[in-house]
């Protein structure tokens, strides 16, 4: 699904999730965010918006969504973001100006991928 020009796919181990594209985050029954995609089923989320990478850590104990910086987890040339955050790895990768490929691997050997950006998705 897409809203306006801009959208997603979502796959988990290569089956499509459309349920997970234009999605909203809600805690504690407030909505932090809609999101092109979100990515992951644990305490590591990673959404794409437009053509940009968000990551995100459920606290555990509090259950509040903390937004990750990302800046220390970036390429030379800025367009690549890659790391392990609690066992969970992620990599996101910005092209043709208005695309972003994102990747999710849990801890459990899930692997959750998607596409984003303009013109694109359902």
């Amino acid at each position: 699904m897409a809203y306006s020009n801009w959208g997603a796919r979502v796959y988990r181990n290569n089956e499509r999730h459309s349920n997970y594209e234009d999605e909203s985050i809600i805690v504690d029954g407030k909505r932090i965010g809609t999101y092109h995609a979100v990515l992951g089923g644990g305490n590591i989320l990673l959404c794409g918006y437009k053509n940009y990478p968000v990551l995100f850590h459920i606290n555990s104990e509090s259950g509040e969504l903390e937004k990750i910086d990302l800046t220390p987890f970036e390429s030379c040339d800025g367009l690549e973001h890659k790391g392990v955050i609690d066992g969970y790895k992620f990599s996101a990768r910005q092209y043709d100006d208005n695309r972003i490929d994102l990747e999710l691997e849990e801890p459990c050997g899930t692997i959750w991928t998607s596409t984003c950006g303009y013109g694109y998705g359902g």
